[in-house]
C-alpha cells in the first residue's frame, strides 16, 4: 500500500516515455498532464496529512510545474513563454522550499557551486546567440533562476538529513539537465532522443525533489 503512489507515478512516466519512444502522440498527450497530479497524490500520501510550510511550498511548485507542462504541450512562442513563466515561478518556490527545509539558512560558498555555475555559463554562451531576440531575456532570467535553485540544493549539504540532501541535489541536477536539453534542442542543435532525455530527466527530477523535501526532519 505504501508504494502504490510511487508505482502509479512510475507507470505514468513509463507510458509517457513509451509514447515518445514509439512516437504515439495520444499516449504522450494522455500521460503528460497526469504526471504532476499523480506526484501530488504521492506527496499527499507521504505527508500523512501533516500540513507544513514546506509541504505547501512543494505543492505550489508542483502546481506551477503542471501549468508549465500544459503550456509546453502547445505550439508557438507564446505558449513557450507561458511555460517558461510557470516554471520560473515553480523554481522560485523551490528555492524558498530548499531554504525552509534546512536546519538553518544556507550560506553562500563559491567553491562547491563552481561546477553548476560553469555549466550555466557555457550553456548560455553557446545557446543564447541562437535564441530569437524576443526570447533571449526570458530564457536568461529563467536560466539564472534554475541555476539558483540548483545552487541552493547544493548548499543544503550538512543542513538537513543525508537522505533529504541526496534526493534534492539529484533532482535539482536532473531538472537542470532536462531544461538544458530543451534549450540546446530548440535553439542550438538537435539532441539525440530529445524527448526521452528531456522527459526522462524531468520525471525523475520532480519525484526526487519531492521526496527529498518531504524527507527533511521537521
Amino acid at each position: 500500500m505504501k508504494q502504490i503512489p510511487l508505482i502509479l507515478y512510475v507507470l505514468v512516466g513509463a507510458v509517457n516515455l513509451l509514447g515518445h519512444g514509439l512516437d504515439i502522440d495520444p499516449m504522450v498527450r494522455f500521460s503528460k498532464p497526469m504526471i504532476v497530479p499523480v506526484l501530488l497524490f504521492l506527496v499527499y500520501f507521504e505527508a500523512k496529512g501533516h500540513v507544513t510550510l514546506t509541504t505547501m511550498l512543494l505543492v505550489g511548485a508542483l502546481l506551477f510545474s503542471w501549468l508549465g507542462d500544459l503550456a509546453l504541450m502547445q505550439d508557438g512562442d507564446n505558449y513557450f513563454l507561458m511555460g517558461i513563466g510557470a516554471f520560473f515561478v515553480a523554481q522560485l518556490i523551490y528555492c524558498y522550499a530548499f531554504i525552509k527545509s534546512s536546519f538553518e539558512k544556507p550560506e553562500f560558498r563559491l567553491t562547491p557551486l563552481l561546477p553548476i555555475l560553469t555549466f550555466t555559463i557555457f550553456l548560455l554562451v553557446f545557446v543564447t546567440p541562437a535564441v530569437p531576440d524576443a526570447l533571449q531575456i526570458p530564457i536568461v532570467i529563467y536560466a539564472l533562476t534554475i541555476t539558483t535553485m540548483a545552487c541552493l540544493a547544493r548548499l543544503r549539504l550538512g543542513l538537513t538529513s543525508s537522505q533529504s540532501y541526496q534526493w534534492v541535489i539529484t533532482g535539482a541536477l536532473l531538472f537542470v539537465t532536462s531544461d538544458a536539453a530543451i534549450a540546446v534542442d530548440k535553439f542550438y542543435r538537435p539532441v539525440p532522443y530529445d524527448d526521452l532525455v528531456i522527459m526522462g530527466t524531468y520525471i525523475a527530477a520532480q519525484v526526487f525533489i519531492s521526496k527529498g523535501i518531504l524527507a527533511h526532519p521537521e
